[in-house]
């Protein structure tokens, strides 16, 4: 009887930090509840846009992040750029977001970052949005597929510094001659 009592406690405790372990495997780290920490990026080869937070289109909790781009897409100029500033360790992370895209084609989304003492500049290739919600984007920051000056623009490069990340930059690319469009982007985790 009391080696079924001590079984059953240590299967029990096992199972306990086992789910503890699970859930804390994914980190939630912008959800858009409180205030909007987004900036936009006023880069020469971005155009016009402003965020916002709204109670449309979250897909946890009650507010996403509005994103509305508000000038034709044009060849040089085909994508917008938000961020935000924060120090984070993204040593073996993954990036997961949602984002709710109400366009049939045509708009895809990359992630960036600025990183080490240099805020050296590493882009993620970026993933294609289908029309409707497209939850749990995933980006692995493990991979060796960043843009940088190093790398002479094209993805062949490891994120550098990934344990000393000082800005996370999400950029939204559309076709030429796109109009106006907006998105809503929720619950960012790291994985």
């Amino acid at each position: 009887m009391k080696r079924l009592i001590v079984v059953s406690i240590l299967t029990a405790m096992l199972m306990l930090s086992y789910s503890s372990f699970v859930k804390a495997e994914t980190a939630l780290w912008e959800d858009y509840e409180g205030d909007v920490k987004w900036q936009v990026n006023n880069w020469e080869n971005v155009g016009m846009v402003e965020v916002s937070q709204s109670d449309e289109q979250a897909s946890e909790g009650q507010y996403s992040l509005k994103v509305d781009m508000l000038e034709e897409a044009i060849d040089w100029k085909n994508k917008v750029a938000i961020s935000r500033e924060d120090y984070l360790n993204l040593d073996n992370a993954k990036i997961m977001m949602d984002i709710y895209c109400p366009y049939p084609f045509g708009i895809t989304v990359a992630l960036a970052f600025d990183a080490g003492d240099n805020w050296d500049y590493f882009e993620a290739p970026s993933k294609p949005l289908k029309s409707g919600w497209n939850k749990d984007i995933t980006f692995d920051l493990g991979k060796s597929n960043f843009k940088c000056q190093a790398s002479d623009w094209k993805h062949a490069e490891m994120l550098g510094n990934k344990d000393d990340i000082r800005k996370m930059h999400i950029l939204i690319y559309r076709p030429s001659k796109m109009e106006v469009q907006t998105i809503y982007i929720d619950n960012i985790r790291i994985k």
